[in-house]
């Protein structure tokens, strides 16, 4: 995937090493159009969204497939092109922003209603889907967040700290109504889980809240985008988690929490049983890294999927997943792919061997 991922805009930067370990294949355990998902009392499992893969209809249908036959229950509308160019490319050809370098944008005009995009993704995924006889119903939708794509609209020089991020009133009259069609479009599909990734208000939120935003902003933007939505609703957040945001996190209107765990392990004390119950909240646990090349042991990523659900609780702990999506192991060359696939299977694998 060309561009940036959701971990090189939302989670710190980490030097891997380039070395291959091959997992022994998995039976498939997947019909299509039946799910039964295998695993701890019907824990099912999913990935974020992007593979090392360059942007074509056959590139997507090759990650569709393979993603099915490594045991993920909940697959997504795989993601080949950086996961902002998505939402923001269509804007340009309407004439509401400027593409610059970088996967940067311009803002032009953010102003009135754009049109829903018609976004090519979505519509190769529902074609291979009828033609597997597929149930949308178990198919996972991420969206791009309107926070995370005001970051890559420039207002000016220095990065994030002049982007439209540290504009709430373009953000709430123009980029939370844009991405709140999105949503309901995709729910009227019929894509029975969606998700809103938005990497970059794990950086927004720290020990304080940036740009003068308040706790209420981030409750209403997710309030404002899936309002009649009827899919199950989830948050992605990549990166460290502060205490301040699992607070706020407890609070927005979603069930499902995906976290990294695997590579900061620090996000295990971020969260209790307790508020986790209190708030009607689900882990989505990451427990395989985004950003490393090794594929990991089944022993360690069983223990650690162990840790979590005893931490939190068997019924806490769903749509069990990698750290991030798989796009930044493109790095990696020729080996990245099935790297990607190999740990989509040893999520699956893991999963299944705590029923």
């Amino acid at each position: 995937m060309a561009g940036e991922t959701e971990c090189e805009i939302g989670c710190p930067s980490r030097q891997v090493s380039l070395v291959f370990v091959s997992i022994h294949s998995i039976n498939q355990v997947y019909v299509f159009g039946s799910i039964k998902a295998l695993g701890a009392d019907g824990m099912r499992t999913s990935h974020v969204g992007s593979y090392p893969l360059d942007h074509s209809l056959s590139n997507l249908k090759k990650a569709f497939l393979d993603t099915v036959e490594a045991g993920i229950t909940v697959p997504p509308v795989p993601q080949l092109r950086p996961f902002t160019d998505m939402y923001l490319d269509p804007l340009e050809e309407m004439g509401y922003l400027k593409k610059i370098k970088g996967g940067k944008y311009n803002p032009i005009r953010l102003e009135g209603e754009p049109e829903l995009p018609e976004m090519e993704e979505v519509n190769w995924f529902i074609n291979v889907a009828r033609e597997r006889g597929f149930d949308l119903s178990h198919a996972r939708m991420p969206i791009t967040g309107p926070f995370t794509l005001a970051s890559r609209i420039e207002t000016g020089e220095g990065g994030i700290f002049n982007s439209l991020i540290t504009d709430k009133k373009k953000i709430f009259e123009f980029l939370i109504p844009y991405v709140s069609r999105i949503a309901k479009r995709m729910d009227e599909l019929g894509f029975g889980v969606i998700f809103v990734d938005e990497p970059v208000i794990g950086l927004l939120v720290g020990r304080r809240i940036l740009f003068d935003y308040k706790e209420s902003d981030i409750l209403e933007a997710y309030e404002l985008i899936f309002s009649g939505v009827k899919a199950e609703k989830g948050t992605h957040i990549c990166g460290k988690i502060s205490p301040r945001l699992s607070e706020i996190l407890m609070k927005v209107p979603v069930t499902y929490l995906s976290h990294e765990f695997y590579d900061s392990r620090s996000n295990l004390d971020r969260f209790s049983k307790e508020a986790l119950e209190e708030g009607g909240k689900v882990l989505s646990p990451g427990i395989v890294s985004a950003q490393s090349v090794d594929v990991e042991t089944i022993e360690e990523v069983r223990k650690l999927l162990i840790e979590i659900i005893d931490r939190f609780g068997l019924e806490r702990v769903d749509l069990v997943s990698g750290d991030c999506g798989f796009g930044g192991l493109k790095a990696a060359g020729p080996n990245a792919y099935n790297i990607a696939i190999n740990k989509l299977k040893l999520i699956s694998e893991v999963v299944r061997s705590l029923s």
